[in-house]
């Protein structure tokens, strides 16, 4: 008969507090969408809770320049148009398309449409394209 002897051994890792963090990341992530809100008129975006946006337009808005703008990140941002009555959505000029890119929200009642954006290295825009699901 044979006998084996087993040696365990714990290691502690620490980890800094990296949701308090910015970071470069490597390897895929994956993020929630945090839901936006449209206030006289406005949508503020504080790019500092996520990279993923949605919000149901309300009422004829804008979508504002940023707070907390960080050169290099990107998402989306996914509206649905009003169930019963179309309404309007502007940009503010941070937020910048193409040339001939068609950037007008789909007057599809509970239609929906998705903006991609990275912000540019200066920090001061961001690049967006556009697209009408329905």
């Amino acid at each position: 008969m044979t006998t084996q002897k087993t040696t365990q051994r714990q290691t502690t890792l620490e980890v800094p507090d990296l949701p308090n963090t910015a970071n470069t990341w490597t390897k895929a992530q994956r993020g929630a969408y945090t839901e936006l809100t449209s206030t006289s008129a406005s949508i503020a975006v504080d790019l500092a809770l996520s990279n993923n946006f949605n919000h149901t337009l309300t009422e004829d808005t804008t979508l504002v320049a940023p707070s907390n703008v960080v050169s290099g990140q990107s998402g989306v941002i996914h509206f649905t148009q009003h169930a019963s009555a179309a309404k309007t959505l502007a940009f503010a000029s941070f937020w910048e398309f193409g040339v001939s890119d068609d950037f007008t929200m789909t007057t599809t009642l509970g239609g929906t449409a998705v903006m991609t954006y990275i912000v540019d290295p200066a920090g001061t825009s961001a690049t967006c394209s556009w697209m009408n699901k329905s």
